[in-house]
């Protein structure tokens, strides 16, 4: 099981991922181009990011406990 990268600044790859704070209660079951294999729910003050070369969402559940989800690119 791949661990997610670190949720700022750019990676050895080129990417910059995107850190997102849930705003509120939200069921996610893609975020912009990237579908999870099952919805996901994320609750308020929680944020998520999608570690692309993992192709999984990672919440981060702010217990110190990052739940990771696997889903695919969709174009």
């Amino acid at each position: 099981m791949s661990a997610c990268s670190s949720p700022s600044g750019p990676r050895t790859d080129g990417t910059v991922l995107h850190r997102v704070t849930a705003e509120r209660l939200v069921l996610l079951n893609r975020v912009e181009w990237f579908h999870l294999d099952r919805p996901v729910l994320v609750w308020l003050g929680q944020t998520y990011w999608v570690d692309r070369n993992a192709d999984e969402l990672c919440v981060d559940r702010g217990d110190g406990r990052i739940t990771r989800t696997p889903g695919y690119v969709c174009r």
